[in-house]
Order: C-alpha cells, then sequence, then structure tokens
C-alpha cells in the first residue's frame, strides 16, 4: 500500500471558507435539483462573498468533486482503520463498516443520488 503524503498545512480561515461552502452545496442539493443551484445562491447560503467562491473552485462541479471525493476517501480510510482492529473475517467487517457509515453519512450519500439523477437527466 502505497505510503499517503502528509497533508498540507492550510491556514484555518481558508478551510473554514471551504467548509461552508461545501455545507452550503449539501444544504442545497438536499432541497433542490443541482442543476438549479447557482453559485449565488451557495455564497449566500455560506455567507460569504460571491467573488469568495472563485478564490476556492472554479466551478461547481468542482466543489461537487471534492465533497465526493472527499466523502468516498473518508469512507475507505474509515473502513481500512476498522478493518485492522477488528477480529470478524474481512469481508464481513467492511460490509458492516459500510452501511454504519452510510448511515452516518447519509446527507452525503443523498447528495451522491441527487447528484446521480441530475446528471442522468442532462
Amino acid at each position: 500500500m502505497p505510503n499517503k503524503t502528509p497533508p498540507l498545512k492550510v491556514d484555518p480561515r481558508v478551510r473554514r471558507t471551504r467548509r461552508l461552502l461545501r455545507d452550503a452545496l449539501v444544504s442545497l442539493i438536499l432541497e433542490k435539483d443541482f442543476a438549479s443551484i447557482s453559485i449565488k445562491e451557495i455564497t449566500e447560503r455560506a455567507e460569504v462573498a460571491y467573488i469568495t467562491f472563485f478564490r476556492h473552485f472554479e466551478s461547481l462541479d468542482q466543489l461537487l468533486m471534492e465533497i465526493l471525493e472527499d466523502g468516498l476517501g473518508e469512507l475507505q480510510d474509515h473502513i481500512e482503520t476498522l478493518a485492522k482492529q477488528s477480529e470478524t473475517s474481512a469481508l464481513e467487517t467492511e460490509g458492516k463498516l459500510i452501511f454504519e457509515y452510510i448511515e452516518q453519512k447519509a446527507d452525503l450519500f443523498k447528495l451522491i443520488s441527487f447528484a446521480s439523477c441530475s446528471k442522468a437527466r442532462a
């Protein structure tokens, strides 16, 4: 298994702003179709300036992909960590952990299904 590179030190204000934008997009997707969401709506929900969005992301798609990639990466890390600690079979452990994680991160998986449906209709 390849070594993971250590995370870069990111200014806490940058992390906070990115989290606000991510949370805003997730909450909007839970309310309406991704295709109908504007950057203006996201920045208003996040309570940041419109231009701030473009300091962090090039597009809504880039923001969505970051949310999905981070969520799935977190799931993989969670499974790997807990599987190492478990005495049951790897397959049984991974299956159980996947469902537990999905339950904990229900909003992320609703987002994935909404995004998939939106792209299928486009």
